[in-house]
C-alpha cells in the first residue's frame, strides 16, 4: 500500500473510532425515575361525615340492608283498611338516618290494623320490601 492509502485508512479508522466513542458517550442513559406510586384511597373512619339521605323512592336502597328491621315511635294519623296502610307521624329512625316525618306504611298482616287507632301512640317495627316500607309488628 502506498503512503496516501495508508493515511486514508488511518484517518478512516480514527474517524470510525471517534464516531464509536461519541455513540457510546451519548448513549449514556439517564437515571431511571421511579414511576409515581398510586395514591391509596382514604380509609373510612367513624368520624367520616354521613350523608343525610332519606331513601324512600323506588331506587332507594342506600347503604342499608333491605332485610333489616327498623324501629319507630309515632302517632297514628290515618288508616286505610282497604289498602292495608297506616300513616304515622314518627320520630327519627337512626338505622335509616331519617329525621322525624309523617309517612304512610303498608301493613304486613291485616290483623295488625286492629292495633292502630287514630291519635294512638305506637311503637312499630318495619322492613323495606321493594320500594315499600312495611310494618311487621306493633307495640
Amino acid at each position: 500500500m502506498n503512503q496516501t492509502n495508508r493515511m486514508k485508512n488511518i484517518c478512516m479508522l480514527l474517524s470510525l473510532s471517534a464516531i464509536g466513542f461519541l455513540q457510546v458517550a451519548c448513549s449514556k442513559q439517564e437515571p431511571a425515575v421511579p414511576a409515581p406510586v398510586a395514591k391509596q384511597a382514604p380509609i373510612a373512619t367513624a368520624e367520616a361525615p354521613k350523608p343525610m339521605d332519606m331513601p324512600m323512592g323506588k331506587d332507594a336502597q342506600g347503604a342499608t340492608d333491605k332485610a333489616a328491621v327498623h324501629h319507630a315511635s309515632g302517632v297514628v294519623k290515618a288508616m286505610d283498611t282497604a289498602k292495608g296502610t297506616v300513616t304515622l307521624a314518627h320520630g327519627p329512625v337512626a338505622t335509616l338516618n331519617w329525621p322525624a316525618m309523617t309517612m304512610t306504611f303498608k301493613v304486613k298482616e291485616p290483623g295488625l290494623l286492629d292495633k292502630f287507632a287514630a291519635d294512638k301512640k305506637v311503637d312499630v317495627e318495619f322492613m323495606q320490601e321493594g320500594a315499600d316500607y312495611v310494618v311487621t309488628a306493633v307495640k
